[in-house]
């Protein structure tokens, strides 16, 4: 998968160069990545389009297979949401809902479906996180 690659690619490249040249890179490589998993999104919302029902099955799990690609993504490049959900995310929260339609989970085995769903739960909890609270401590929060 040419995303995949480019992850991998683009991992090597970060760890040789020296921490001052990181942070501008790692926000150029997650920016570029999004645009490549929008391009996926797109692709794989036309793919659908053009099989059957029946035919489905064969899609199904590369619908996975690039839903768990992008969550790993979310949870290794993007910030932890602050308790909204974040503007970059739509396009592929919208996709895991899809990914997540019976048509394409009947064709997964109990241990993929509950490798799916808790994939998801994670990634939908670090995608909209929590709100802070500004100035609150643990301590002036159990006053309140």
């Amino acid at each position: 998968m040419v995303i995949e690659d480019f992850q991998n690619e683009a991992n090597k490249v970060e760890q040789l160069n020296t921490e001052n040249d990181q942070l501008p890179l790692r926000s150029r490589i997650r920016e570029i990545l999004h645009q490549a998993y929008k391009m996926g999104f797109d692709f794989h919302k036309e793919m659908c389009k053009l099989f059957s029902l029946e035919e489905k099955a064969i899609l199904a799990r590369g619908l996975v297979s690039f839903a768990l690609l992008w969550m790993e993504f979310v949870r290794t490049r993007c910030e932890r949401g602050r308790g909204l959900r974040p503007r970059w995310a739509n396009q592929g929260l919208e996709f895991l809902i899809t990914v997540c339609e019976p048509q394409n989970t009947k064709h997964l085995t109990d241990q993929e479906f509950e490798e799916l769903k808790m994939c998801m739960d994670r990634c939908i909890s670090h995608v909209v996180g929590t709100v802070s609270v500004t100035g609150s401590t643990p301590e002036t929060e159990s006053n309140i």
